[in-house]
């Protein structure tokens, strides 16, 4: 897949017409991509599928549902870490979306047992890894604005930004 591209907005495109070209931060907020070996900030990206690229989701959002206790990096993405501990959640409470959760797509910790998933991640950055989502949809609802890269390199310039990458995964 090629880079992805900052889009110029025009303020006189018909209603629908950005839709259908591309996607925009729902928050207003840019994302931060690499255009050209630059490492910087577009409003608007081309496309909005990220399958199998690294992804910051899990440095930026947090989701809980306190009714089903359940803590999510991202309540639509749902994407969870390679490795990181697997959940110990009541099925009973998710009712109809439980169909959704596999290895890579799920709750990450419940809140009752949100100390062993904490200690999961204090031993990652102890070994020097950081903590990497590898996007598990065909279709991003984690944000646009969420830094992301196919290539792990790449992704180690723009997350560098952010926060000292140690070895990704």
């Amino acid at each position: 897949m090629s880079e992805v591209k900052p889009v110029e907005i025009k303020s006189t495109a018909p209603d629908g017409l950005a839709r259908k070209m591309g996607r925009m931060c729902c928050g207003g907020r840019c994302m931060t991509i690499k255009q050209d070996g630059e490492v910087k900030d577009a409003m608007f990206i081309e496309q909005s599928n990220f399958e199998g690229y690294n992804c910051m989701v899990n440095w930026f959002f947090l989701h809980i549902e306190q009714d089903r206790d359940a803590v999510y990096h991202h309540q639509t993405c749902m994407g969870k870490l390679k490795g990181s501990p697997e959940p110990n959640i009541d099925p009973a409470k998710f009712g109809d979306i439980i169909h959704k959760f596999t290895p890579e797509k799920g709750p990450i910790t419940t809140i009752s047992d949100g100390d062993k998933y904490l200690e999961w991640l204090e031993e990652q950055f102890k070994a020097g890894r950081t903590p990497t989502m590898v996007c598990p949809n065909t279709h991003c609802g984690c944000g646009i604005c969420i830094a992301k890269a196919k290539d792990d390199d790449v992704f180690k310039d723009i997350a560098s930004k952010y926060i000292e990458v140690g070895e990704i995964g």
